[in-house]
């Protein structure tokens, strides 16, 4: 074999591997989420059609010791599925785009949750994934029909709702922080874009996620593949282009503080229980200690190369996300919410 069939064949070996970890990694990551699912709630309860709340009685018949696992068995597959189209499409051209837009995707708060509450648009959501997976392996010049998928979303989910802003503020914050950060990387691109002597048409169709700015809650959910591949585009740079370089640098630099700022957060949120609920013992030890941890961590990456100084921002970046979730804010909302209402009624977990 040539010196070029030895480092394709190791490009193939590093892709094939990265995306088999990163999809073991989404199933993780999906299952143990459940632990967070009500157990008081019913079948007939979830907002689900008809065929999805079939399918997941017919598990709950063979799966009727994890009754939990089994209701969210086919939202946790669709999910994985999700995750690794994200990162196979983008992988395609780069495995540093690919594995950046797969994590970024899967530590989005408002993904896990619908995969969580058993949402029947994630299956929807991984339907048309799969179609534009297929459709990547059609000829370049056809590459831009897969996009033209997103435009029904936006039509159907979205318009009844464009003009109501007060869903906008809530589904940011269910979204975070992937939606403002990708919208911060999209305008950048954009500019790099226009001032380019060759601008490339995908990039500029990233440009596409400045509209979830106005998008209402469903849309967002349908959007954050364009999101997280607008990220994983802005970090990994997989066209070389020279002028991502200093806005990419500033945001590396402010995710490099994320479990500082998560810290900052912890207090925060520490002061307004003691105000509201002086009678729930908010956890602050393990989350303080992961996220100084991280913080360490992030400090002692300075050294390695650049992709590797990457991936460890932004796994951190997603990691202090996912510790201020599942381990203060969500508790916390959890107690609020049972002493509102007495657990004797059986309510579906909400956001």
């Amino acid at each position: 074999m040539t010196e070029l069939e030895n480092k394709l064949a190791e490009s193939r070996r590093m892709r094939r591997k990265a995306g088999f970890m990163l999809t073991i990694a989404a199933f993780a990551v999906l299952v143990a989420y459940l632990h967070r699912m009500t157990p008081t709630f019913t079948v007939a309860e979830l907002p689900a059609a008809e065929w999805h709340k079939a399918l997941m009685l017919l598990l709950e018949r063979g799966l009727s010791s994890v009754k939990l696992f089994a209701w969210a068995l086919p939202t946790v597959l669709a999910g994985v599925v999700i995750v690794w189209c994200v990162w196979f499409v983008a992988a395609k051209k780069s495995v540093y785009w690919g594995l950046f837009s797969g994590v970024w995707m899967l530590g989005c708060y408002g993904f896990l949750t619908q995969v969580r509450q058993c949402s029947t648009d994630i299956l929807y959501l991984a339907a048309a994934m799969i179609v534009i997976t297929a459709l990547s392996f059609s000829p370049a010049k056809q590459h831009k029909s897969a996009l033209l998928l997103w435009l029904p979303v936006w039509a159907i989910c979205g318009w009844e709702k464009l003009g109501d802003f007060s869903h906008i503020m809530s589904g940011w914050w269910f979204y975070s922080a992937l939606l403002p950060l990708s919208i911060l990387a999209a305008l950048a691109v954009i500019k790099a874009e226009v001032f380019s002597k060759k601008p490339h048409w995908r990039s500029l169709l990233f440009g596409a996620t400045v509209l979830l700015l106005m998008a209402p809650e469903r849309v967002m959910l349908f959007s954050l593949p364009l999101a997280a591949w607008t990220l994983g585009y802005f970090f990994s740079n997989p066209y070389g282009q020279i002028k991502l370089y200093k806005p990419r640098r500033i945001l590396s630099r402010i995710l490099s503080v994320a479990p500082a700022g998560g810290m900052v957060l912890i207090g925060l949120t520490f002061l307004e229980c003691r105000n509201s609920m002086p009678g729930y013992q908010m956890p602050l030890v393990m989350p303080l200690m992961l996220l100084a941890v991280m913080q360490i961590g992030v400090y002692a990456a300075r050294s390695l190369k650049f992709n590797y100084r990457q991936t460890a921002i932004i796994g951190v970046a997603a990691l202090t996300v996912a510790v201020l979730t599942i381990m203060v804010w969500e508790p916390y909302k959890q107690y609020q919410f049972f002493v509102k209402n007495p657990p004797n009624s059986a309510t579906v977990d909400v956001k």
